[in-house]
């Protein structure tokens, strides 16, 4: 599947007794966030307990009784892999709980979190060198150190204690037996929603994945803000410092499902705009409009609206692929089918919503040629992504990325085998979002928070 995506996804639910049930569901509303591995760490009022594995969220839990688990609130997750992961990180990913569970001496904690600390590599060499033991590579994980260590006295405080050591893009949901807490990082760089579900509280990444298990009364969380509920109902409280917003420009382009909400806008809305706007930089003499199925539609739409062209679906999903890993071994063939009775002896338009390393971009484009297309014209609805996400978002490495070395749309078309190439300005992305704050440092901008290089983190047999 051409394009970036993100690492992971979150939701929970607290206050009904079939919150177990409630959060599966809503992880498959999420499941295009990350498809590697699904869990649940689900709360009776007194234990918490889980169920892991690697897959889909329908292969994790297939078989599953999960009333056995009698919850009254339950957090689950779904990861992917970093497309930068080597073997090593993938077995320490594989062999971590997600959401990961630890005690301490007055309860159990399971916390979920998608996103990255930009301070970790640091935060864990002064850990290590305390004498904590670490069992994975997981962001969760290390949030759970700083919360033991912390003097203050009840959970909530030392959650906060922690959140103030840490920097970078992140949500966090925390559980323990009988208070869930949910919070947003001040720069809100992915949305974080909350919603009443019955007489139950539920927090999901995206609004999608609420509005599927039948939520009411919306409300996305604002950057620094933290959702407590317990058994006096939800709280909400701002215990962290304002800082500049930094909205991810591409959770609206590409991450999010087209039905998502997010930063105050509809999904779907600004990608018929990006499309729209390309189509009126970057024009093209052709015969009809193709959007890769998924994200890229509303984008294709948008454009063939404004160039006046017929959108076609003349490009589907076949049904044995998978929609969330794409192509198996980049084998776009065996993913995407053409409709020869569209594309033959047409000159082609096709719409992506993003462009990664261009491996399936090219093999797409090569498809259509061998289906009859007599042109095939690339536009891709985001500017030119130059380098690879620090903050939880796979993408392939900076060497990878088809636009690192340059932007040139001649250039860009040669590499990719198509006719002609261009991608959105990254001016009239600005324009469409809006004055509001966005990150766009994978688009040539600057990065919000500086990261540091995984090399200053110190093993845990290394010498000082």
């Amino acid at each position: 599947m051409e394009g970036l995506r993100d690492e992971s996804g979150v939701v929970a639910i607290a206050g009904s007794l079939q919150a177990a049930q409630l959060t599966v569901l809503g992880l498959r509303a999420l499941q295009h966030r990350g498809a590697r591995g699904a869990g649940i760490a689900a709360s009776d009022g007194h234990l918490l307990r889980s169920v892991q594995g690697l897959g889909r969220v329908t292969d994790v839990f297939a078989g599953r009784d999960l009333a056995v688990l009698r919850a009254v609130a339950a957090v689950g997750q779904v990861w992917g892999r970093g497309e930068r992961a080597d073997e090593a990180e993938l077995e320490a990913q594989t062999s971590a709980n997600h959401p990961f569970m630890a005690r301490f001496k007055d309860g159990q904690v399971a916390v979920a979190m998608n996103g990255r600390f930009a301070n970790a590599a640091s935060l864990r060499r002064e850990l290590k060198a305390l004498g904590a033991l670490f069992s994975s590579t997981s962001d969760g994980e290390l949030l759970l150190h700083l919360m033991a260590r912390s003097a203050q006295t009840t959970t909530v405080n030392r959650l906060v204690d922690a959140l103030w050591k840490v920097d970078g893009a992140f949500n966090v949901v925390l559980m323990t037996e009988d208070r869930l807490i949910a919070v947003r990082d001040p720069r809100g760089f992915r949305p974080l929603w909350a919603a009443q579900i019955g007489g139950a509280v539920g927090v999901a990444t995206e609004d999608t994945a609420l509005r599927l298990v039948g939520a009411s009364d919306l409300r996305e969380l604002e950057p620094g803000e933290m959702l407590i509920v317990d058994d006096t109902g939800p709280t909400i409280v701002r215990p962290l410092k304002r800082r500049p917003h930094a909205f991810c420009a591409l959770e609206v382009s590409s991450t999010a499902a087209r039905e998502a909400s997010a930063f105050g806008h509809a999904v779907y809305r600004q990608r018929v705009e990006f499309g729209r706007k390309l189509a009126m930089e970057s024009p093209v003499d052709a015969d009809l409009v193709l959007g890769l199925p998924g994200s890229s539609v509303p984008a294709a739409l948008g454009f063939a609206r404004a160039a006046s062209l017929p959108f076609e679906a003349g490009l589907h999903r076949a049904p044995w692929a998978s929609p969330i890993v794409g192509a198996p071994s980049g084998e776009a063939e065996l993913v995407w089918r053409p409709v020869p009775d569209v594309v033959e002896g047409k000159r082609v338009v096709l719409v992506l919503s993003v462009l990664g390393d261009g491996h399936d971009a090219r093999r797409l484009v090569q498809l259509l040629r061998n289906t009859g297309a007599l042109e095939v014209h690339l536009r891709v609805a985001t500017p030119a992504v130059v380098a690879s996400c620090p903050y939880g978002t796979a993408s392939p490495t900076k060497e990878e990325l088809v636009a690192s070395q340059g932007t040139d749309a001649a250039a860009l078309a040669e590499a990719l085998g198509a006719d002609s190439a261009a991608c959105l300005t990254r001016d009239a992305l600005q324009a469409i979002l809006g004055e509001s704050g966005h990150c766009m440092g994978c688009l040539g901008g600057a990065w919000p928070v500086p990261v540091e290089s995984p090399e200053d983190q110190l093993g845990l047999f290394d010498a000082e």
